[in-house]
């Protein structure tokens, strides 16, 4: 008789247990990472998207109040209005007498006043045709009752095609900068007329107040 083995004293020994099949875990996180790098990038596209366009082009801007008039009373208070005005930015000083000749060329230049003693208006008129900004004006002085001053600048457009001496009309003048803004205010539309001594008149077209200024330079 043969010898038999003997039994293991648990039984015999389980047989190993099949492999799981990991295809369906792989496959769960794959989707979990395309999912989180879906949303990563939405986070990102709301953070860095069109907002800033959507802000810059908001036509909720401040804008400026009351007008201003040519002849102008003199000297702002803190909400009053100074004289009248129609300015770019910062204004140049040469005028664009290469770009046509709508403008006549007598009318271009840098063209100054005093309002009283202290008040002082800055006008400046350049080439362009009709509906360009063609003249830009400086208002400063003191503010009434204050220790502070105001600066204004102010531009308004071409309305017409003048005559070969004028005069040249423009628009209502509109606020490019004020410092403070409370005293500082759009204006009626104006005309500008040349006179034999060679001085400028500025007229507001609405109250017929005016402002005569001298060539600078």
């Amino acid at each position: 008789m043969g010898i038999r083995a003997s039994t293991p004293p648990y039984g015999p020994a389980p047989l190993p247990a099949p492999a799981r099949d990991r295809a369906p875990t792989v496959l769960l996180l794959v989707v979990a990472l395309i999912v989180a790098l879906g949303a990563g990038a939405g986070v990102y596209a709301f953070l860095n998207g069109s907002d800033g366009d959507d802000l810059a082009n908001d036509p909720k801007q401040p804008s400026p109040t009351a007008s201003a008039d040519p002849g102008g009373s003199g000297t702002p208070s803190g909400d009053a209005t100074p004289a009248e005005g129609t300015p770019s930015g910062d204004e140049d000083d040469d005028a664009d007498e290469g770009e046509g000749d709508t403008v006549p060329a007598a009318f271009l230049g840098t063209w100054t006043t005093t309002i009283g003693t202290a008040d002082e208006r800055r006008l400046v008129l350049r080439q362009g045709e009709v509906g360009d900004t063609v003249l830009s004006l400086t208002a400063t002085g003191p503010i009434q009752g204050s220790a502070s001053a105001y600066r204004c600048v102010f531009q308004a457009e071409l309305t017409e095609v003048p005559n070969s001496r004028g005069p040249v009309r423009v628009g209502p003048s509109r606020v490019v900068v004020g410092e403070p803004m409370t005293s500082c205010s759009s204006g009626e539309a104006t005309t500008l007329t040349l006179h034999g001594d060679g001085r400028l008149t500025r007229v507001n077209d609405a109250t017929g107040e005016s402002l005569t200024y001298t060539k600078a330079g």
